[in-house]
């Protein structure tokens, strides 16, 4: 995972990248990340509760996370979305703890990715077309 200084380069790269014409416009497309992280807040909030013997790490990464989230998304977007994918991983571990792993497990690979090559993220925001 990388450093707070290098997640900074990352929203500055963000912004200039933005600057050039793309199918999604800087603000929505910086938004819709904002959006991806305050998911991944959520989850890692999420597992500093279910593992305690991580939870440190897990809340460092959660408060990156939503840092992330509020400089990026609206920050009222951003609180309803770490709220809904908090209380989607609480229901499934309360009526199917089988699904659970598959849904953390998903949760893990896509933040993981999305904390070490942001740039990546944005530029699939930037480019997409729907």
């Amino acid at each position: 995972m990388r450093s707070n200084k290098a997640r900074g380069a990352i929203v500055a790269t963000a912004l200039c990248a933005a600057e050039t014409l793309f199918a999604y416009s800087e603000e929505r497309a910086l938004h819709e990340l904002g959006l991806e992280y305050a998911d991944c807040a959520a989850y890692f909030q999420f597992m500093s509760i279910a593992d305690p013997t991580q939870a440190g790490r897990y809340q460092l990464l959660a408060s990156s996370s939503a840092s992330l989230a509020g400089r990026l998304a609206d920050m009222d977007a951003a609180a309803e979305r770490w709220s809904a994918a908090f209380e989607r991983m609480r229901q499934v571990l309360a009526e199917n703890r089988a699904q659970l792993g598959g849904e953390l497990a998903a949760h893990h690979e896509r933040c993981a990715a999305l904390l070490d090559d942001g740039e990546s993220r944005l530029q699939y925001w930037l480019e997409r077309d729907d």
